[in-house]
């Protein structure tokens, strides 16, 4: 039996680019989530789903990001993603957030893993509209071909300058993880103090350009495989 996967789910993305050696966050993937819709109802996940999480964060170490294979609850604040300890309480309230932000959503399905992740130390911050913000860019690819490149948060503009000559070792970054997935995609960076990091890639039609870029409405939105 064929079992459909979001092309946006990092159980796509994420073992071919650990292949490839690209510079990423430390993660463990916690599967078998396969009925995410009791969290996004507001019931109490499962104990074992907690437990899996609890020793995935132990691995990993604390503080840690925890996110969906599809996507995060960052936009919310870093504190909607970040997990400080590994009691059940505290492991419930990110999993709230992450249902939270599911909920939200246009258009996502429901989750089938977790990404516990080492918690990144960013060069550069900010904060506006209540949230802390880094430096981060999403680069198009087509292939191993740079389609155009963004800052991930136009409402900081003080955290790109003056780091637009890093472009170039993204964009090459990039190339690598265009070449090895095949297809349109987005890639994101964030810059850290271990370096560059990529910490993100969705379908290119499903990702957000700068209103000013040529390249909107390049690759068709909504089609079933980009979900």
């Amino acid at each position: 039996m064929t079992v459909w996967r979001s092309r946006n789910s990092a159980l796509t993305w994420y073992p071919p680019l650990v292949d490839a050696k690209l510079p990423m966050p430390q993660t463990s993937l916690v599967l078998g989530v396969k009925d995410f819709s009791g969290v996004l109802d507001g019931e109490e996940p499962a104990a074992e789903l907690i437990e899996a999480i609890r020793l995935a964060a132990l691995q990993i170490g604390l503080p840690c990001f925890v996110r969906s294979d599809i996507m995060s609850a960052k936009h919310e604040g870093s504190t909607a993603t970040r997990l400080e300890d590994t009691d059940k309480d505290s492991i419930i309230t990110v999993l709230y957030n992450i249902a939270e932000a599911h909920g939200m959503a246009f258009m996502v399905p429901d989750p089938a893993a977790i990404m516990v992740r080492e918690w990144l130390t960013m060069t550069k911050t900010a904060h506006h509209d209540g949230k802390n913000m880094g430096e981060e860019y999403r680069i198009f690819v087509e292939g191993d071909s740079v389609v155009c490149n963004h800052p991930y948060w136009p409402q900081a503009p003080e955290l790109y300058k003056p780091s637009i000559p890093a472009l170039a070792d993204l964009e090459y970054l990039a190339s690598r993880a265009g070449s090895k997935l095949g297809g349109a995609w987005s890639i994101d960076f964030a810059m850290t103090t271990k370096g560059p990091m990529l910490i993100d890639c969705a379908a290119a039609g499903r990702s957000w350009h700068w209103e000013t870029c040529p390249n909107i409405g390049r690759w068709p939105e909504n089609a079933a495989e980009d979900m």
